[in-house]
C-alpha cells in the first residue's frame, strides 16, 4: 500500500487482497478507459462520490428543473431565442424559496427580465405564465 509491497512473512508470496468499501452515502468505481482499439484500460484510479442530497443541491435541482419547463413554455409559445420575458412563477413555499435563491440563475437561463413569485398551498403544481417584455428603446 502508498507503494510498499505487502508480503507474508512466512512466504514471498503475497496471501490478501485489497479490497474497495465505499462508506456510507458515497458511490466508487474503478476508473478504466478504452483504448482506440476498444480495449478497457485500467487506469489505477478510483473515484468516490457523494451521492448524499444536501438542502442546498436540492435547492439547485429544483431550480434548474423549474428552468427547463420555463425553456418548454418558451418553446410552445413560439417565442424567439433571443425574446426578452416577464416571468410569473407561483409554486408551493419550498419551490419559491429554491427559486428565490437562484433567481440571478433563473433569469440569465431564461432570458427572464422580470420575474415575480407568488406562493401557493404546499403541494400545489408548479404555474407558469410568461410574455414577451417590453422593448425600451431610447433617442435623443
Amino acid at each position: 500500500m502508498a507503494g510498499h509491497v505487502l508480503r507474508n512473512a512466512d512466504s514471498e508470496l503475497p496471501e490478501f487482497e485489497v479490497a474497495l468499501v465505499p462508506l456510507e452515502g458515497q458511490a466508487a468505481a474503478a476508473v478504466r478507459m478504452l483504448d482506440p482499439e476498444g480495449r478497457s484500460l485500467d487506469t489505477h484510479l478510483v473515484v468516490a462520490l457523494d451521492s448524499e442530497v444536501t438542502p442546498e443541491l436540492e435547492a439547485e435541482g429544483t431550480a434548474r428543473d423549474v428552468i427547463r419547463q420555463v425553456q418548454q413554455a418558451r418553446k410552445d409559445a413560439d417565442l424567439h431565442v433571443t425574446d426578452r420575458i416577464s416571468l410569473r412563477l407561483a409554486a408551493d413555499s419550498a419551490t419559491v424559496a429554491a427559486l428565490t435563491t437562484h433567481d440571478a440563475t433563473l433569469r440569465a437561463a431564461v432570458l427572464a427580465v422580470d420575474v415575480t413569485y407568488e406562493e401557493l398551498a404546499q403541494g400545489a403544481d408548479l404555474q407558469i405564465e410568461l410574455e414577451v417584455a417590453a422593448s425600451r428603446f431610447g433617442a435623443r
